[in-house]
């Protein structure tokens, strides 16, 4: 895995165990969310946000196999860095068929260096689906030139032939590099969304980190306000 990782900038793992546990996230999530679903999309993507508190899910990217295979790709002592993130694409008014183009996580991160974004989805991904493309190998370059938005750090004029969509089945992983191009990808024909979760690792033993002051981009905010509305 490790040599593949470090030419490629990413890999898969696979484990009858995650495949498991993802199965039961999607039967949690459909039984539990998808039926407090409303008309409203603002309310819907709420509840998808509040999914990533979940206990299931919190599990699902702290077990064994998660740590183990991010001790693998480098990182000697991993540190859970922000909150676990939700992506969810569809043509429906809650997905709105959002997806975000190519993009680095690491400026939306600013901590170790081999930091790294585990990302695995509650349904297959395929060809006939919604997913995610990376670009093998960019992350050799460091930091490609490109703006910082809301949304993330975005970057233009990827070349289209050195892209490539990932295939898997849920519960399997992605581990990619901080610095890989990645995007949403969108397929027009699909019919059924997306969901897909992610969380993110930094590196406690890294030197480098650790002179900077072990900087990052996330912070603790509380909304005192919140019980008004």
């Amino acid at each position: 895995m490790s040599n593949n990782f470090e030419s490629q900038g990413y890999c898969l793992i696979s484990s009858s165990h995650l495949r498991n546990q993802m199965a039961g996230i999607q039967s949690i999530f459909e039984k539990s969310y998808l039926t407090k679903f409303t008309a409203n999309p603002i309310f819907n993507r709420q509840i998808i946000k509040l999914l990533t508190n979940d206990v299931s899910v919190k599990s699902f990217f702290l077990s064994d196999e998660i740590i183990n295979s991010v001790k693998d790709a480098g990182l000697r002592y991993p540190i859970s860095s922000g909150p676990l993130v939700s992506h969810y694409t569809g043509q429906d008014l809650t997905g709105g068929g959002y997806g975000l183009g190519f993009h680095q996580d690491y400026p939306s991160m600013a901590g170790s260096k081999n930091s790294v974004i585990v990302w695995s989805s509650i349904y297959d991904t395929n060809p006939d689906t919604h997913g995610i493309s990376v670009v093998p190998s960019s992350h050799n370059s460091g930091l490609h030139p490109g703006v910082q938005t809301e949304r993330g750090y975005i970057v233009d004029g990827v070349d289209e032939s050195s892209v490539k969509f990932i295939h898997l089945q849920a519960g399997d992983i992605l581990i990619m590099s901080a610095y890989l191009l990645h995007a949403t990808y969108i397929n027009p024909a699909a019919t059924k969304p997306k969901l897909s979760l992610s969380a993110r690792f930094d590196d406690f033993e890294s030197p480098e980190w650790q002179k900077r002051g072990y900087i990052s981009a996330y912070s603790t905010t509380v909304d005192r306000d919140a019980y008004l509305k």
